[in-house]
């Protein structure tokens, strides 16, 4: 086993024991913070770079965060710069390791193919909202080569609306040092968790760029208009970086 996975699995084992026994029956606000902190040491290890872009847009309020989703590991790298509770897949709470840590920081877990739990955890989501969490969602339901941005789901747009808090859309890039794309984050559909995390532990030098963009107000939208105008400025976001990177590289 390389010493660059035995770092990786090192810290994914550091933050289950954390959560785990030394802050199990810690304050939420404790364990909010350890997990912070954790998360940015485990980035850090890594030699990830973080860039953050317009982050004052992520801290005035809280908000429903939304991000585009390249692999399982942008909850890890966006805990340890902005604390937040994550909707995710109830697959990933089968996650070995990762599964623990999400069900102990409170993440949402749901079930896309349960249509009758969704008021449930559109309620579950907007309650958290209004109590002033920060809700981090990847509305394209799933992790993809990291080469443009899905169609979203609109579901969860819903429990902004419900709490009358702004979308705070964020776009986020894996990249080498000269600003092109690392494909090596990317998580599609085939790849297994192990498989991507011996690509992750190996690569050196990677920049997780953040760019936060114009919270987006929900007032006088519907779920379908919010979600698709959420979509429009990251996708174009997204492609103008790529360009710029790409004419620069």
């Amino acid at each position: 086993m390389s010493k660059d996975f035995t770092s990786f699995f090192y810290s994914l084992l550091e933050g289950w024991f954390l959560l785990k026994f030394v802050y199990a029956k810690s304050p939420k606000e404790r364990i909010t913070q350890k997990t912070t902190d954790w998360a940015s040491r485990f980035t850090s290890r890594m030699g990830i770079k973080t860039q953050l872009i317009n982050f004052e847009r992520a801290t005035e309020r809280n908000g429903l965060i939304i991000s585009n989703h390249i692999s399982w590991f942008d909850g890890i790298t966006l805990r340890g710069i902005l604390p937040t509770r994550h909707i995710a897949k109830k697959d990933v709470r089968k996650y070995p390791i990762i599964g623990d840590i999400g069900e102990k920081i409170d993440v949402i877990f749901i079930s896309r193919e349960n249509k009758a739990d969704s008021p449930k955890r559109v309620k579950q989501v907007a309650d958290a909202l209004v109590a002033g969490d920060n809700v981090t969602l990847f509305p394209e339901g799933t992790t993809t080569e990291g080469k443009t941005i899905l169609p979203f789901k609109v579901t969860f747009f819903e429990s902004a609306i419900d709490a009358n808090v702004p979308v705070i859309p964020l776009v986020i890039r894996y990249t080498n040092p000269d600003g092109s794309l690392n494909p090596e984050f990317g998580f599609p559909i085939g790849v297994g968790l192990i498989e991507s995390a011996w690509k992750i532990a190996k690569q050196r030098n990677i920049v997780l760029e953040v760019n936060v963009l114009e919270p987006i107000q929900p007032a006088n939208l519907d779920r379908i208009e919010l979600a698709n105008k959420a979509h429009a400025v990251m996708l174009n976001k997204f492609e103008a970086v790529n360009q710029a990177s790409n004419a620069n590289a």
